[in-house]
């Protein structure tokens, strides 16, 4: 990032919030206020007996302002230390959070780190919002992170917890604040993110311009620079992210910067059509080629397949231009679905090309507008039925008063795809509980299912098993334990041919209470009843069609540290109520090789996270000759070819079930970074009553397991060649 960009940033965060600094709600944030011991007033130390070589104190040589900062240094990657503060808030208000840190040599046990402010519902560990800087390995000066305006909702308090997990190094917290939102300040802040979106367009905008050599343009770059610098009021609403960008008329000024030098560029063309690969990142301002490829356009597909063009037009002059686009030929033996990429807001004004909604269609023809300067990227996708052979077309496009035809030649393969396909694949999708599915059911299971999602995970409370129902005297009465929210769930996946039971550790340590007594956890009369119960879930499980071979059971989520005992115990648990259930464990880097060790006689199925597929972690995952999973945690931020390619490594490790984080998650609004602090996992958009809206990153993961059915079947043809499909 250039360095105005930064200093304008910082700028517009302090007019934001610097102001309200007085009403920190957050008590001795700066950490100033200190006891006898020269511990800080308001905050606990956190546990209580720390981890050998790790100390959480208040630095009295180190702070962003002030004197002081709290600081928490580990030795090792296995402790976790934090301090503690509960506050009390006001149901309804707005607040913005706020903190510095800084750090010095961290090393994380999990890419993710473990460096966050984290802040729970209700006074307790359970989330509602957190913060985290960018860089969470290595050293880093004071950095500052914030989020908001966050609506409060019904809490009455909120836990503060500045922590280090799973991290040796050390971390320095300071100026932790949480402030009401006033209307002025709300304002401020949307100021502020419409000018984050300027500042990156006009960045953008000077690559192309100094990759073009075009001097003029640079200059016009640093006078808007210095006029967006010295604007205090720029339109904040009516935004319409759906539609992407230019915003307002200030972003279209600077777009239009781009519009003048593309056409000194390309003289005489006001339209630059360039062809490109569908999954490679695209900025919506860029520096089309001088040159274009003039070829056919030549795409191989299987019988019900769907492969996809992508062309970007670019449009060079002062003017939106309209610009009608239709697939001709091909003696309509191949559906033809015509899609826009829209930029999508991921934080602080940067963009991606993300959403896929579908172009509208005018008298047959896709209809698209391209802004003065921009750069938009057309789709088309091509759904194959039973025809098979070489079709010839053509691609056309017409604006203003030109037309452009591109060859196409299509080789339809008289092959299809296995089934059932040969990898297991579930996405975490909870469509009754997400905000942006749970009206849409029907259609998101069909989109699950047209994207090759066959395995489902019930969230354990609303959508999973049933917990047990007992008698006084702590007999398990399986007739009234009540199966219609799984059934329900069962209704809308006939997608799915593997279940995976989801287990709760909280709720396995509460749920088998009955007549006033509340076994311990491990304890012989805690698993006398939890056995019962499995025994009940896995006879409900059979009568449903799901024996053994098609469910698999979750002890706990990404175990590690001292939830290897507890997973140990349930598993142990789970193996004495039936010999023939199946284990399922995912577990990233937090898990040290040696716990997953310590673990691996109660496992049947191993799922590393993607980047634990590797030597130190393999040789115990493989062993017994097991099936072998994978799962991955991506955000918009993951590139979609990164999310295709994945699959050839998961075919080459001999990976024959993998899932991500998320199809949706708890955001209503996918288009807005800033409606939650957890945005950013959303594969698909909402926006079109008769689809999901998909991501190019939802179309990579398609087309990712297609890729890997296709490996599966040259395994098994050993006279054909083994190139890439």
């Amino acid at each position: 990032m250039h360095r105005w960009h930064r200093l304008i940033l910082a700028a517009c965060v302090w007019s934001a919030v610097g102001s309200a600094a007085t009403l920190n709600l957050v008590r001795n944030g700066s950490f100033e206020e200190t006891d006898a011991a020269g511990w800080a007033s308001g905050w606990a130390p956190w546990p209580e007996t720390l981890a050998p070589g790790a100390s959480v104190s208040i630095d009295e040589n180190v702070a962003h302002t002030g004197r002081r900062s709290l600081r928490i240094t580990h030795r090792d990657q296995s402790a976790y230390s934090r301090a503690d503060q509960v506050v009390p808030v006001t149901p309804g208000r707005q607040v913005m959070i706020s903190c510095w840190i800084r750090a010095a040599d961290l090393e994380p046990v999990s890419p993710a780190g473990g460096v966050r402010l984290f802040i729970g519902r209700d006074g307790s560990g359970n989330p509602f919002r957190s913060l985290e800087p960018v860089q969470t390995r290595g050293s880093f000066p004071w950095t500052r992170c914030e989020i908001g305006p966050v609506a409060i909702g019904d809490q009455t308090r909120l836990a503060f917890l500045p922590y280090l997990h799973r991290t040796s190094g050390t971390v320095w917290y300071d100026d932790i604040e949480m402030v009401e939102v006033t209307p002025d300040m709300a304002r401020r802040i949307s100021q502020m993110r419409v000018r984050n979106l300027l500042l990156a367009d006009l960045r953008l905008v000077e690559q192309s311009c100094r990759e073009a050599g075009d001097a003029t343009a640079l200059a016009e770059v640093a006078t808007a620079m210095t006029r967006l610098s010295e604007t205090e009021d720029l339109p904040t609403a009516g935004l319409d992210r759906h539609r992407g960008p230019p915003f307002c008329p200030q972003h279209q000024e600077v777009h239009a910067i781009l519009a003048r030098a593309l056409a000194r560029r390309h003289p005489g063309r006001d339209l630059v059509v360039w062809r490109t690969d569908p999954f490679a990142r695209q900025p919506h301002l860029a520096l089309p080629p001088v040159s274009t490829d003039a070829g056919p356009i030549a795409v191989t597909a299987l019988r019900r397949d769907t492969e996809q063009i992508a062309l970007n037009l670019t449009n060079t002059t002062a003017a939106a231009l309209p610009v009608r686009l239709a697939l001709v030929g091909l003696d309509g033996a191949v559906e033809g679905v015509w899609r826009e990429v829209i930029p999508v807001e991921v934080r602080d004004g940067i963009l991606i090309d993300d959403a896929l909604p579908r172009l509208p269609l005018v008298d047959g023809e896709a209809a698209a507008v391209v802004p003065p300067g921009m750069t938009r990227q057309i789709w088309l996708e091509l759904r194959t039925g039973e025809r098979t052979g070489r079709l010839d077309g053509a691609l056309r496009l017409r604006w203003q008063n030109r037309t452009a035809t591109m060859p196409l030649a299509l080789h339809i393969l008289d092959l299809a795809f296995p089934e059932p396909w040969p990898l297991n694949t579930f996405n975490y999708a909870h469509l009754s509980l997400r905000p942006l599915t749970c009206n849409r059911i029907a259609i998101a299971a069909a989109d699950l299912a047209r994207h090759h999602i066959n395995a489902i995970m019930p969230e354990h409370g609303s959508q999973g098993v049933p917990g047990p129902a007992f008698a006084p005297d702590g007999t398990l009465q399986p007739d009234r334990m009540d199966w219609s929210a799984f059934d329900a769930t069962l209704a809308y996946s006939g997608y799915a041919r593997t279940i995976l039971v989801a287990l709760s550790l909280n709720r396995l340590k509460t749920m088998f209470a009955a007549g006033g007594d509340a076994p311990a956890f491990g304890s012989p009369a805690w698993e006398q009843r939890a056995v019962a119960w499995v025994q009940a879930v896995v006879a409900g499980l059979q009568s449903r069609g799901f024996r053994h071979d098609r469910v698999l059971w979750v002890p706990t989520d990404e175990p590690s540290g001292s939830g290897i005992d507890d997973a140990l115990i349930t598993g142990t648990m789970l193996r004495k109520a039936d010999p023939g259930i199946r284990i399922y464990s995912n577990f990233y880097r937090a898990a040290t090789p040696e716990e997953v060790l310590r673990l691996d006689p109660v496992i049947d199925v191993w799922a590393p996270h993607l980047d634990c597929l590797s030597d130190a972690y393999l040789p115990t995952c493989t062993a017994r000759n097991r099936a072998l999973w994978a799962y991955r945690v991506q955000g918009k931020d993951t590139p979609p070819a990164s999310v295709r390619g994945a699959f050839w490594r998961l075919f080459e490790t001999g990976v024959t079930g993998y899932s991500f984080w998320t199809y949706t998650d708890a955001s209503p609004d996918p288009w807005d970074p800033y409606d939650t602090s957890q945005h950013d996992y959303h594969v698909v958009y909402d926006g079109d009553p008769t689809e999901m809206v998909p991501s190019k990153r939802w179309e990579a993961w398609r087309e990712g397991v297609e890729d890997y059915a296709l490996l599966w079947l040259l395994a098994r043809s050993p006279a054909e060649p083994r190139g890439r499909p």
